[in-house]
C-alpha cells in the first residue's frame, strides 16, 4: 500500500521538472513593432456584400431542395 505514495511523489517531481524546463525554453518575441502594431491595409467592411450573396444563393438552394410542408 505504500507504493501509491511513491508513484504520487514521482508524478509530482515530474510535473515540477516539466514546469521548470518549459520556462527555460520560453523566448520573448522580437521587438519589431509589437507595441505599435504592423503597417498594412486598413480594415474595411468590403467583405459583407460577397457574404450576403453567398447567403442568398444558399437560401434559394435550400428552398428548392426542402419545400415548405407547413401549408394547410
Amino acid at each position: 500500500m505504500w507504493w501509491w505514495r511513491v508513484v504520487l511523489v514521482v508524478m509530482a517531481l515530474l510535473g515540477l521538472l516539466l514546469q521548470v524546463t518549459q520556462g527555460a525554453r520560453y523566448r520573448k518575441p522580437p521587438f519589431n513593432g509589437s507595441i505599435f502594431g504592423k503597417r498594412g491595409a486598413p480594415f474595411t467592411l468590403d467583405d459583407a456584400p460577397p457574404m450576403a450573396s453567398v447567403c442568398r444563393v444558399a437560401l434559394e438552394a435550400c428552398a428548392a431542395w426542402l419545400p415548405d410542408t407547413d401549408q394547410e
